[in-house]
């Protein structure tokens, strides 16, 4: 039943948004790369680390739901302490590592984006020890932290494993994934109509309209606009900022493909806004359990969670746990000397936000947001009061250029046929447009040129954070995504591609 279900939901939304790179597992990379599991709890991803402890089954945390407790202490016991041994090595690494110029420890946490999976966490880490290892002179220590956040899962979430927020696991799922499916369909064809409008009013707004004709005029002024925020520092914007549609050849492109190029996609766009707001929710989900799991919520004994951390309330998600080791770690060896640098691409950023509201006394230097999947809201309600009492650490937000923030079109991943199929905007756009209603602007992604230019404000009040335009394109290089050679990301996915610890690409 739930694989016939699954293979009726749209295609659309199983694209994955993370470029996958071609790197094979090493030994030394479980070190830097943490899993986490539906609940919020340890996964290991590595198969040396599944290892069945006296059954058939790999090791893994088990949580029964019909009982309202987790079933097999036992085994959540020993999954709990694996991950802590793995804490005592990377606490014991880092301490024993080199230090930079400064004579200070650097660490790296990476939060990736969603629709992600745990081998791009995996190639990364290796990807960046590779690098390490033709680079002697760096002393960064890195650490990727993955939760299964791709549409699949998602979806599998909505249909047979979630009720109304509650972790009901697949019983009488059989009544529930039919049910939902309908609804969800529904509720996207309802919509459909409001959905097209705001499309089009949006296109107009932002100046994709027939008088935004003259090219250069526009770039000039949209320069002079924020002028002021160029010259102070807080603003880092391409020259081809307003390089939007200039003739009416290039209007119809635009507008056409967004929202109804042929049959296919008005078919589509409801399909993927009825079904991909209920799966956004379920990868959120997934994400907030990283800090507070299952059994944290429900307050109840497992075997992983300690009588202390019960008894104290103490979150026992897997960032919540790491976060606490880097706190004792950098008591011991004194906040001056260690820093720590916080990158969260897409809905990554959600949990590098919940990291320093959760967190603040953690030693961090440095926070990286590249199109942040989280809303504007949050941004000032737990990064912005940090920064103002932090005012020696740093804020780079990283966009797209907006043009290719708009025309991103996944439908050279899916198509039927060569028939393009699906709406184009980035995730973030999807996001915005289609599986959220926000009441404000407020609560629009802060990751795209459209929404962090109202922020603008904010970041020269504070002094310490900035924002930055990527150029449309990169000369010369002709690579699609986004990589080190031109450090240009051109789409969503494309900022994993690029050397987002590089300086000069912050500003």
């Amino acid at each position: 039943m739930k694989t016939l279900f699954l293979s009726i939901l749209p295609m659309s939304f199983l694209a994955s948004c993370c470029s996958q790179l071609s790197y094979s597992p090493q030994d030394d990379v479980a070190h830097h790369h943490i899993g986490g599991d539906e609940f919020g709890a340890y996964e290991p991803y590595l198969e040396k680390d599944r290892e069945p402890i006296g059954s058939a089954r790999c090791l893994k945390y088990r949580f029964e739901s019909s009982e309202n407790e987790v079933a097999s202490f036992q085994e959540n016991r020993v999954l709990r302490e694996r991950f802590n041994r793995l804490l005592d090595s990377i606490s014991s690494d880092i301490e024993n590592g080199k230090k930079n110029a400064d004579g200070k420890y650097e660490v790296l946490l990476y939060f990736h984006g969603g629709l992600g999976k745990p081998k791009h966490g995996t190639e990364r880490a290796n990807k960046f020890l590779c690098d390490l290892k033709k680079n002697p002179s760096k002393s960064t220590y890195p650490i990727f932290v993955s939760w299964r956040s791709d549409a699949g899962v998602s979806l599998q979430d909505r249909y047979f494993k979630v009720r109304n927020g509650d972790y009901v696991g697949s019983s009488k799922s059989f009544l529930r994934a039919p049910t939902y499916l309908a609804s969800d369909l529904a509720s996207g064809i309802v919509k459909y109509p409001e959905t097209l409008y705001d499309v089009a009013a949006d296109s107009l707004s932002r100046k994709i309209a027939p008088w935004a004709i003259d090219e250069k005029k526009y770039a000039c002024e949209i320069r002079a606009k924020y002028k002021n925020f160029v010259t102070s520092g807080t603003l880092s914007i391409p020259e081809d900022s307003a390089a939007f549609p200039s003739t009416w050849g290039e209007i119809a492109k635009e507008f056409g493909p967004r929202f109804t190029t042929g049959t296919a996609r008005i078919v589509t766009t409801p399909l993927v806004q009825g079904v991909g707001t209920h799966a956004w929710e379920m990868m959120r989900r997934r994400a907030e359990k990283m800090f507070y799991t299952e059994a944290d919520v429900r307050n109840g004994a497992d075997g992983y969670r300690t009588k202390q951390e019960i008894d104290g309330g103490e979150p026992t998600g897997v960032v919540a746990l790491l976060a606490r080791r880097l706190l004792r770690l950098s008591d011991k060896v004194g906040r001056d000397n260690i820093e720590i640098t916080l990158v969260g691409h897409s809905m990554g950023a959600i949990i590098a936000n919940l990291v320093i509201r959760e967190y603040p006394d953690l030693p961090v230097n440095r926070i990286i947001h590249m199109a942040s999947a989280d809303s504007v809201s949050n941004w000032r309600s737990m990064t912005k009061p940090w920064l103002m009492k932090n005012p020696g650490a740093k804020f780079y937000n990283l966009v797209l250029h907006p043009v290719n923030e708009i025309r991103e079109d996944y439908s050279g991943k899916i198509s039927l046929n060569g028939t393009k199929i699906v709406p184009r905007g980035s995730l973030l756009v999807w996001i915005d447009q289609m599986f959220t209603t926000p009441a404000s602007v407020d609560e629009w992604r802060s990751g795209t040129w459209y929404t962090s230019n109202r922020l603008l404000r904010d970041y020269q009040q504070l002094g310490n954070a900035h924002l930055k335009m990527f150029p449309r394109k990169a000369p010369g290089c002709d690579c699609q995504s986004g990589c080190k050679r031109c450090n240009i990301p051109t789409t969503h996915s494309g900022f994993s591609g690029i050397d987002y610890l590089n300086s000069s690409v912050h500003f």
